[in-house]
């Protein structure tokens, strides 16, 4: 081939474009394109070949690059036994990890670049004053070059098997090799693998097991399997810590320690409901709340004694408005209607209610259907009618067991509590809570006797 002019095909993967997008340039163009052509010595059509100078700066660049390259009489796949470790490197993942160094790559690869492109005289002489200019050797320039232009030619190699431009290589090539993690060599795939099933065992996680117990219970069984050799404890701890830094391996002990209950109130991620559509009084969620403090209450019989009051309340789901409140000391279906009834004359009725899965809720009296049927449809037999339905509510539906999350108005209890019981003396934590630092020991007894406790009718 004569020196300056290279093929279509060639000339298409310098410029980054298909070789049908570079037929059409050059026959758009023909004035912008050198061309020629040469007989193929198989026959067939004339090979169209392309000057090298009329290319884009971009291109005649990547053929100066593939040429020094090619200088060396040795092909890729002899010169380089091994693909560098940037081959399967995850680009993005890389530079979110490691941006500062990233971007100092960005600008010393541009630099070495300029370097390699230099077309004068005493190369040496001009290799030295420019390593000075970076601040490193000439050796380390030469170092660099050697993978920039390595770097060029994997880009090139693999950008003609699949079309993809790699430029981001030549950056890549020059910073260090991220740090594996996870490997721990120390420990065979049946060691990790004990390691796990010990700690998320079920059993071992709801004892709230320690490394130390841990690592004891893994001795035994590498004894009972006739392992010879195990790992440290200080190994052991480490690859623990590193299976439990994600969310997944937290969740999961969490399942195996507290049970499906308290993972899915806990751990499970909940969907958020949009209420945004909603108009005012289209869909209502009622429940009952137990106050964190005690009051002095008399009881029909004349007795005095200390109680917990509970509130019945109702919130509409578009504008979070509280309604229907009542202060009771033991709820039932007459305080459950009072509230309703309050409801109503306060706000309206409800076209939707979404209740509590308590019996007052969904007894028969109030749904008009026996409490065992879980569905509620006041739409399919018009012989059934229930207190709901006699005032005019159009819909019933009842949340699931132990699933707090669904009803909003379980937050707004917190808030009672936050801001409301713990003002009071006779605040002693909620009964509920999972840790006992939630739990606050008082004299209530002694609180009483010495009159100390607000009244029910003053709370």
């Amino acid at each position: 081939m004569p020196e300056g002019f290279i093929t279509l095909e060639e000339a298409a993967m310098f410029e980054g474009v298909t070789y049908k997008g570079m037929f059409s340039r050059v026959t758009r163009n023909p004035q912008q394109y050198e061309t020629k052509t040469q007989s193929r010595e198989s026959g067939g059509k004339d090979r169209v070949l392309i000057s090298v100078a009329s290319l884009t700066a971009k291109a005649r660049k990547a053929y100066r690059a593939a040429q020094k390259i090619e200088a060396k009489d040795v092909i890729i796949e002899q010169r380089i036994k091994e693909p560098p470790w940037y081959i399967d490197a995850d680009l993005n993942h890389y530079i979110e990890s490691n941006k500062k160094k990233f971007y100092e790559a960005v600008e010393l690869a541009a630099r070495v670049q300029d370097f390699i492109d230099y077309k004068g005289s005493d190369r040496t002489a001009y290799a030295e004053h420019y390593a000075l200019g970076l601040g490193i050797s000439s050796q380390t320039l030469y170092r660099y070059t050697q993978s920039i232009l390595e770097a060029n030619a994997w880009a090139m190699k693999l950008e003609k098997e699949d079309g993809q431009n790699r430029d981001y290589f030549r950056v890549l090539a020059l910073c260090r090799k991220p740090r594996e993690t996870g490997i721990f060599p120390s420990l065979s795939p049946e060691q990790k693998a004990l390691i796990e099933n010990i700690w998320f065992d079920k059993s071992f996680s709801a004892n709230q097991g320690t490394l130390e117990m841990l690592h004891e219970r893994f001795k035994e069984e590498a004894a009972l399997r006739g392992w010879d050799d195990y790992p440290s404890m200080k190994t052991v701890s480490r690859y623990v810590k590193y299976i439990m830094n994600s969310r997944e391996a937290d969740s999961a002990r969490f399942l195996a320690a507290k049970g499906t209950r308290e993972w899915r109130n806990k751990m499970m991620l909940k969907g958020k409901r949009d209420t945004t559509t909603l108009d005012v009084m289209e869909l209502v969620v009622g429940d009952e709340h137990t106050f964190d403090l005690w009051v002095q209450y008399t009881a029909p019989n004349g007795k005095i004694k200390a109680v917990r009051p509970k509130l019945v309340a109702w919130m509409d789901m578009r504008s979070k408005k509280i309604i229907g409140d009542v202060v009771c000391i033991t709820p039932n279906g007459d305080t459950l209607k009072e509230s309703l009834v309050k409801m109503i004359y306060t706000a309206g009725v409800p076209k939707s209610l979404l209740i509590d899965n308590g019996k007052d809720y969904t007894k028969k009296e109030m749904t008009g259907q026996n409490r065992k049927e879980r569905k509620i449809d006041f739409s399919f037999d018009s012989e059934t009618e229930g207190f709901y339905q006699s005032i005019g509510i159009q819909n019933v539906s009842r949340a699931l067991p132990y699933q707090a999350w669904v009803k909003p108005i379980e937050r707004f209890f917190g808030f009672v509590s936050s801001n409301f019981s713990k003002r009071f003396a006779s605040y002693t934590g909620t009964l509920t809570g999972s840790k006992t630092e939630a739990k606050i020991p008082k004299d209530i007894d002694g609180m009483l006797e010495r009159g100390e406790l607000l009244t029910l009718e003053r709370v």
